[in-house]
Parts: C-alpha cells; sequence; structure tokens
C-alpha cells in the first residue's frame, strides 16, 4: 500500500493510446465514466460495460455525454461483471477500468478474477475504502488489514458506530446509512446494490496483488476515500 495521491484520469491516458479500453460498471451517474478519457487519449476502441438493462435512463444520459463531448464512436455492452465465464461473453480489452463496484459485491474474488479474464494488460480498479480504527461517539471498531468486515452480518453495536461515521463524513452507503435488503427472497441470490464489504486501503492492495499480476502504480485519490490499483497481468 502507498500513502501518496494517486491521479486516476492521468493513469489512463498515459498508458491507452493505441490500445482497446473497457469501463466497467461506469454507468450509473456517467460523471465518473472514463470511455471519453480513453478515446481521448488515443484509445483504438472504447466500451462502457454495465449490468443496466438497455431500458435504464442512464444508457441515454450517457449516449447524451458522449455526445456532448463529441464522441460517437464508442460500444455499449449490457453484462454483469459477477458472471460466470465473463471473458468468453464479452471479449477481452487491453485496458479495463472499474471503479465504485467492488464493495457492492458479495463475491470480491470472483470480481478481480473476472475483471483480470477481460484484461489483456492492464486493470485499473478503484474502490472505497475505511481507516483501519472508528471511533466516535457510538464506540470503536477495528478493521483489520488481514480482513473484510461483511456488512449483513455486523453487531448491531459496531454498525451504530459505522453509522455515526458515515454521518459524519456526510457519505452515503446503503446496508449501513440506510435499509437494504442483502438477498432476493425469492430466488435466495445475493442483491448487487447495498454495501456488502468494508475494508481498508491495506487489505485491497493485498487481496489484489494476491493474484498473478504486477502492481504499477497505487494511491489514494485526493480525498482520501478512495484507493486505486493498476496492475499489469502476467
Amino acid at each position: 500500500m502507498k500513502d501518496a495521491v494517486m491521479r486516476k484520469t492521468t493513469t489512463i491516458k498515459k498508458i491507452v493510446k493505441g490500445k482497446t479500453f473497457a469501463d466497467v460498471g461506469g454507468l450509473w451517474g456517467t460523471k465518473g465514466e472514463m470511455v471519453t478519457q480513453a478515446l481521448s487519449a488515443g484509445a483504438t476502441r472504447a466500451a462502457m460495460i454495465d449490468k443496466l438493462d438497455k431500458s435504464s435512463e442512464w444508457w441515454e444520459r450517457f449516449d447524451k455525454h458522449c455526445s456532448d463531448k463529441g464522441f460517437q464512436k464508442y460500444e455499449k455492452i449490457i453484462h454483469d461483471i459477477s458472471a460466470p465465464k465473463t471473458a468468453k461473453k464479452i471479449g477481452r480489452f487491453d485496458v479495463v477500468h472499474c471503479s465504485g463496484v467492488m464493495y457492492h459485491l458479495h463475491d470480491i474474488i470472483g470480481f478481480i478474477s473476472n475483471l483480470l479474464s477481460i484484461s489483456n494488460e492492464y486493470l485499473l480498479v478503484t474502490s472505497e475504502v475505511l481507516p483501519s480504527t472508528i471511533e466516535n461517539s457510538k464506540g470503536r471498531i477495528h478493521l483489520d488489514d488481514n480482513g473484510a468486515i461483511c456488512v449483513p452480518y455486523l453487531s448491531k453495536e459496531s454498525l451504530n458506530v459505522l453509522r455515526e461515521y458515515f454521518r459524519i463524513e456526510n457519505r452515503n452507503a446503503m446496508g449501513i446509512t440506510s435499509n437494504a435488503v442483502f438477498f432476493n427472497r425469492s430466488t435466495l441470490t445475493p442483491n448487487f446494490g447495498p454495501w456488502w464489504w468494508l475494508f481498508t486501503a491495506e487489505f485491497m492492495s493485498r487481496l489484489v496483488s494476491g493474484f498473478p499480476v504486477e502492481i504499477m502504480d497505487e494511491g489514494f485519490s485526493k480525498n482520501k476515500k478512495i484507493y486505486q490499483i493498476l496492475v499489469r497481468r502476467l
């Protein structure tokens, strides 16, 4: 883990020229998408990959967003990155970026594995992270760098500490700051949306480095709330 600031957009622009690019899960909100950034930096092909249905208003908003920036040639792929045989279904790209998805999925190991499976060379993954110790008027909680906390199974006491932490930070976390249904009651499958996991930057770095990859760069966002890791497949 590095305590330095890493500028994600700058990193992408340095490595994407002449390469194919995919942005996984960047559709919602459109402001954080990296498709237009990659194209402006010389990517030969760029795709937005997201699980939202084609009827979602965000696809239309994404089209407008790209058009406003002067881009028309890009791909839109509807796919759940946590699904089996992802690479066989959607193909591979030289550079893959994914932000703000990791903690929303119940299987974070399978998630990293699938991202790497669609990457020919580079993967840039970013996630919200928490400090190792949180203490406030509701109590104290410790996040071990050797593991992650699974939100649905938090004690009431720990949940209260975390709820107060996010309130002070003015951050939302479905399943903590608001109620959430973690499992579909008819299919018994995990739902996407709630925060499933809480972890430190150190844990995230260890998790990603456990795969057959070389860490090229890593660091925090400017506000220190997000950790970013760039790896190259071995």
